[in-house]
């Protein structure tokens, strides 16, 4: 997902850098100074033929340009403000946010939101923490990861996570162990 807002401040740096102003930039580009204005605000974002322009005359690659290769940064507050769910819980599932990682979101996630999180876990293998998950899951969540470790579909630290599992949970283990 594009963030506008840290694009416009990307191209109004480079633009600065460069020592143009915003109509010197408007007219090596043939559009106006409002232009130049609207995407240095995040307002709107340059065509496609004056990125290319923009990535030529600045000398840096589309991906610096459009800020692509940089984590987002926000703060657990703003999370499902700044970001919609699914991208946000995404990109606490991949590692984007160097802040905010799973064990952060997972209590204020709806019952579907859970599952696909859970989901991800055992098939894409996110990366996570069990010791500072497992408190936070439900009893049917643990089992399920439980199964999982089981069936060899998911890796779990069983002996340093056993101190928190409930006797359920150690009971379904020894049960699973001996079939």
């Amino acid at each position: 997902m594009l963030d506008l807002v840290k694009i416009g401040e990307k191209l109004q740096e480079y633009r600065k850098k460069a020592n143009l102003s915003q109509d010197d930039l408007a007219n090596k580009l043939y559009v106006t100074h409002q232009a130049i204005s609207r995407w240095e605000t995040g307002k709107a974002l340059p065509s496609l033929d004056n990125i290319f322009e923009l990535i030529k005359l600045y000398q840096i690659s589309v991906e610096n340009l459009l800020c692509l290769q940089v984590n987002p940064k926000t703060s657990l507050d703003y999370l499902f403000i700044e970001y919609s769910r699914s991208y946000a819980i995404d990109a606490v599932l991949k590692g984007k946010f160097d802040n905010i990682h799973l064990e952060d979101i997972i209590h204020l996630l709806d019952g579907e939101e859970r599952r696909y999180v859970i989901h991800q876990i055992i098939h894409r293998k996110t990366p996570c923490s069990p010791f500072t998950l497992w408190p936070r899951l439900s009893y049917e969540e643990r089992r399920q990861l439980l199964v999982a470790h089981l069936k060899g579909q998911y890796v779990l630290p069983i002996q340093e996570l056993s101190p928190y599992m409930s006797p359920l949970e150690v009971r379904l283990l020894e049960e699973r162990k001996k079939i």
